[in-house]
C-alpha cells in the first residue's frame, strides 16, 4: 500500500460505509417501513454539524506529507 493510500484509506472507506447505509435510509419506499424507519431517524442519533466533523471539517491540505 502507497503513503497516499495508507493515509486516506480510513476516511474514504468510513464515507462509503456512511452512503451505502444512506443508500437505505434514505430510498425506502412509501409505507409502514419507511414511517417506522422515519419516525426511529427522529428521535435517535446526532446529526449535527459537530458529529460529522470527520467528514464536513476535513482539511486535505492538514494531512501529512509525504516523504
Amino acid at each position: 500500500m502507497s503513503g497516499y493510500e495508507a493515509l486516506r484509506k480510513p476516511r474514504a472507506t468510513r464515507l462509503q460505509e456512511a452512503s451505502a447505509a444512506n443508500r437505505v435510509r434514505f430510498h425506502l419506499p412509501d409505507g409502514p417501513k419507511q414511517q417506522e424507519h422515519d419516525a426511529a431517524m427522529a428521535s435517535s442519533g446526532d446529526r449535527s454539524l459537530d458529529a460529522m466533523t470527520w467528514l464536513y471539517g476535513h482539511d486535505a491540505a492538514d494531512m501529512p506529507t509525504m516523504a
